[in-house]
């Protein structure tokens, strides 16, 4: 696990530090990713 700071003008933002796991990116796999659109969520599965 690795801890995350997001800060936005020195201050945490909330929830900040998040704890997030790291994992090996060749071994990830994502299908039937629809079009997306930048400053959107897209949502997969």
């Amino acid at each position: 696990d690795h801890s995350v700071e997001v800060k936005l003008d020195g201050s945490h933002v909330e929830g900040s530090p998040f704890l997030v796991k790291a994992y090996n990116a060749d071994k990830v796999k994502v299908t039937d990713i629809n079009s997306g659109v930048v400053g959107k969520p897209v949502f997969f599965s």
